[in-house]
């Protein structure tokens, strides 16, 4: 599947759409997995950060 960088390139239109993402847990023990995710995504270049504070303290986590 071409990215974003090459279907422009080429004029493909393959219905490609940058969407942001926003992942959450409202599970204490399923934060571990999503620190180690948000880990992962910006060792490989793309903007992920740590779990909020924030919504630690508004879902209880």
């Amino acid at each position: 599947m071409p990215d974003a960088a090459t279907s422009a390139e080429l004029d493909i239109d393959c219905g490609f759409t940058r969407a942001d993402s926003f992942v959450y847990t409202t599970k204490p023990e399923t934060v571990e997995g999503l620190e180690r995710e948000a880990e992962a995504a910006a060792e490989a270049g793309l903007p992920a950060g740590p779990p909020s504070t924030v919504m630690s303290r508004c879902c209880g986590c």
